[in-house]
């Protein structure tokens, strides 16, 4: 089997590089600059999904390939900057000229990385994937656009295409930005952990290896459609914070509140995920305190992330 897999430098997608190489299958990375293989088995093109036409990817040279992993996206700047047309140029645009060489390169299957934020503020629980989708950030709603181009493309032409809802990934690589890792890194240090609000917001946290798991099944199954994928169970963000303090020994920080308020003091992200169970064969299988326990070595060992490419 051969993928083209786009994103594949990013957090998710050296996971999904690495385990595809070691399923067997030989890997084509699509990246913005040039990169030099470490590994057998891989390739890299050059094409930048903000430039449609750079996705023009001649079937004679490209050679047979049998699924598509679109991880790749602009996201949200740390900063808090917004572009809204880079997002939709890149996101949305980007997947369209994406399905365009899909069809052009003959590949069996195409999935598309979605997010399970699109569907905005949480109105039904458990969240299902008939839930209303009422993307809240220009980012989130040109994913849902991909997303739509997708479910056109496969309701029409009939073509094997999945869209993978995730929740919230973590995992050895993760951006350092995010609850998790700035929750992990203060603990590290004895440094208080602040929450905002109360700390009742609840979120559902994959690890990265269930994430790539469900990319594989979605390859490899007959299923085709939008799917739910997240990790067994919710947890409020003061719970988070306890659960990381009680797995570092010695740790002496302080859970306390930040003073601020939490602009998603509401919103629980209680996921269900019968579907992708029935349909993919998909079930986490790491448990929220292990997957945490594991990043906690990854960061104290110092150890770098997975990269298949050779550093300039």
């Amino acid at each position: 089997m051969r993928a083209l897999v786009t994103g594949g430098t990013g957090f998710i997608g050296r996971h999904l590089v690495k385990a595809l190489l070691e399923a067997g299958w030989s890997v084509v990375c699509l990246t913005r600059r040039r990169m030099v293989p470490a590994e057998p088995n891989i390739a890299c093109i050059t094409a930048d999904l903000s430039v449609p036409q750079s996705l023009n990817l001649p079937p004679a040279d490209m050679g047979r390939i049998d699924a598509i992993f679109h991880l790749a996206a602009q996201l949200p700047a740390p900063s808090g900057k917004i572009d809204p047309e880079l997002y939709s140029q890149t996101n949305a645009l980007g997947t369209a000229g994406l399905l365009k060489t899909f069809f052009q390169l003959q590949a069996t299957v195409f999935v598309y990385m979605s997010s399970l934020p699109i569907i905005g503020k949480p109105r039904k629980l458990p969240i299902t994937e008939t839930h209303e989708s009422r993307a809240e950030h220009p980012y989130l709603a040109s994913k849902l656009a991909g997303e739509q181009l997708c479910e056109d493309i496969r309701r029409n032409h009939d073509r094997k295409i999945v869209s993978l809802r995730l929740t919230s990934p973590y995992g050895p690589g993760m951006p350092e930005h995010s609850v998790l890792p700035l929750f992990v890194d203060a603990a590290l240090s004895s440094r208080d952990i602040c929450f905002h609000g109360s700390g009742q917001r609840t979120q559902n946290f994959v690890h990265v290896s269930d994430a790539v798991r469900a990319c594989l099944l979605a390859a490899t199954s007959h299923a085709a459609g939008i799917y739910n994928i997240g990790g067994s169970s919710s947890i409020s963000m003061r719970e988070l914070a306890a659960m990381i303090v009680a797995l570092i020994p010695g740790c002496r920080s302080r859970v306390i509140p930040s003073g601020r308020p939490d602009p998603q003091e509401d919103y629980r992200w209680d996921v269900n995920l019968d579907l992708s169970a029935k349909t993919l064969g998909y079930a986490p299988q790491i448990v929220l305190a292990a997957g945490i326990s594991d990043y906690i070595d990854f960061l104290s060992s110092g150890k770098k992330p997975y990269q298949w490419w050779l550093d300039a």
